[in-house]
């Protein structure tokens, strides 16, 4: 017992000098929630510079990385076909602007729909939900913006994957058959 008494002594002590330098330590940058996520990407695509949009537009679509905790089996069969998709779309978005995402105004209101807890979603994603991993957060997104509201992609969503937010175009048509048909 009395033993015990001197480590528990010896403990406190370390951890009274111990405080003051953890304290001094850098916290890590929280991560941003999805709906700050979106409004940022609203205001890179509300820049003039194309050099915004393009960054804009790198920072919404899943790596190679993010594929890879997604689909681990099948990741590196569908990079080169994503990544070619990616540049198909950063190229139209550069040459006609982003006045499809931004031509609605100012957001005033985004409503997150979580795809695994919505009956309807749920149903709709239900394939492609079987296919990732149970803890990545999946949701689409009602954005209500001052000319009107519009839903972010019927069949896009928003997954959360390595600390941050990206979307999926067509993500409820994934399959674990069409990740099997990759050649």
């Amino acid at each position: 017992m009395r033993n015990l008494l001197g480590l528990l002594l010896i403990l406190l002590c370390l951890a009274t000098l111990i405080q003051p330098a953890l304290a001094g330590a850098k916290k890590p940058t929280p991560m941003m929630t999805l709906e700050e996520t979106f409004r940022a990407w609203h205001r890179g695509f509300s820049s003039d510079k194309k050099e915004d949009w393009e960054k804009t537009f790198r920072s919404m679509v899943p790596t190679k990385k993010d594929l890879q905790h997604l689909f681990p089996m099948h990741a590196d069969k569908m990079w080169p076909y994503a990544e070619k998709d990616f540049e198909e779309k950063l190229k139209a978005l550069l040459k006609s602007g982003p006045k499809e995402i931004i031509g609605m105004g100012a957001i005033k209101k985004i409503e997150l729909i979580d795809v695994r807890k919505e009956e309807e979603p749920r149903k709709k994603f239900a394939k492609a939900l079987q296919i990732i991993p149970a803890d990545v957060p999946v949701f689409q997104l009602r954005i209500e913006y001052e000319r009107g509201t519009r839903d972010f992609g019927d069949a896009t969503a928003c997954l959360q994957v390595n600390g941050r937010w990206f979307y999926i175009p067509e993500f409820a048509e994934f399959s674990q058959e069409s990740l099997d048909s990759l050649k």
